[in-house]
């Protein structure tokens, strides 16, 4: 397992976000949470970390920009 890369995904309705997500993460051979679990995860020990979301009303997910603010903050 790559323990240098993360992806955090926010993918709901039809899952089309994640299935993309999921399959990047197979690639890399590294793991792939949603926000909630990346909000408990010590994100500082990977060196890169990738972030996708679904398009909802033209925005990314809000969880995800909470994310966003949450680790400019730390």
């Amino acid at each position: 397992m790559n323990k240098d890369v993360l992806i955090i995904c926010q993918s709901n309705y039809q899952g089309n976000t994640q299935k993309i997500a999921d399959a990047m993460a197979g690639k890399l051979d590294c793991c792939c949470i949603n926000s909630e679990e990346a909000m408990k995860e010590n994100l500082s020990s990977y060196k890169v970390i990738g972030l996708g979301s679904g398009i909802y009303h033209g925005q990314h997910h809000p969880k995800l920009f909470n994310l966003v603010r949450n680790i400019n903050s730390n």
